[in-house]
């Protein structure tokens, strides 16, 4: 930065986001305080802690853009714009009755933050999870990372890389003391999965950018 003279902000400093309001099952509003104004009560549709950070350094790259008069807004613009932000396949809630959360994690960190989001975010809710995964991933940490799931429906994804879906339930059962289920056609094991939910249960998809994409594209065209 000091090479380009270019300036330098910091979140935590520059940024700084106090209150955090959690909205169950939805999203976030918070305050976001920069180094020229502040920006109350803003509201996120997307469940999740991290998107907080991104959104305020997203604001942040806003506001220097327009110190060097590269663009022009104001609170009027912003809050709309963030009340309709979504990122696909991120902590994505494309149905609510019955609710499924869409989440393309597919290594144990990002994995242990969706379940985080899941404690945190929908708390009265146990997770069911439909599950695919490349075979070249670390399936191990990666379930260790999926404590308090309730049962799994297993899946290949659309990948030559894909870890079959026998192989994948029997690397569940082997780890997980809970119900698995397996099958080749993604869909029609949604279709189960979706309609298997209880009363207080939430359905996860996840272990895979391919599995959350063909979701979108197929059953859930109107989320992207």
């Amino acid at each position: 930065a000091r090479a380009e003279a270019a300036p330098l902000f910091l979140y935590g400093s520059d940024l700084v986001v106090d209150p955090v309001e959690l909205v169950p099952e939805r999203g976030t509003r918070f305050h976001v305080r920069t180094w020229k104004r502040g920006y109350s009560s803003v509201y996120l549709p997307m469940p999740g802690s991290q998107f907080v950070r991104d959104a305020a350094l997203a604001l942040g790259l806003c506001e220097a853009a327009k110190e060097r008069g590269l663009v022009d807004f104001g609170s009027a613009q912003l809050r709309p714009a963030l009340a309709r932000a979504r990122v696909p396949g991120r902590c994505h809630l494309v149905e609510t009755d019955p609710p499924v959360l869409l989440d393309g994690a597919h290594n144990p960190g990002a994995m242990a933050a969706v379940f985080a989001t899941l404690r945190e975010f929908f708390p009265s809710r146990r997770p069911v999870v439909l599950f695919g995964l490349l075979a070249d991933k670390d399936v191990d940490s990666t379930l260790a990372a999926m404590a308090g799931a309730r049962r799994f429906y297993v899946t290949r994804v659309e990948s030559a890389r894909t870890m079959g879906s026998a192989e994948l339930a029997a690397a569940v059962r082997a780890r997980r003391d809970v119900p698995v289920e397996s099958g080749d056609d993604a869909l029609a094991l949604l279709d189960r999965a979706r309609a298997s939910l209880e009363p207080g249960e939430i359905l996860l998809v996840t272990g895979s950018f391919y599995l959350v994409g063909q979701f979108l594209r197929d059953r859930y065209p109107e989320a992207t």
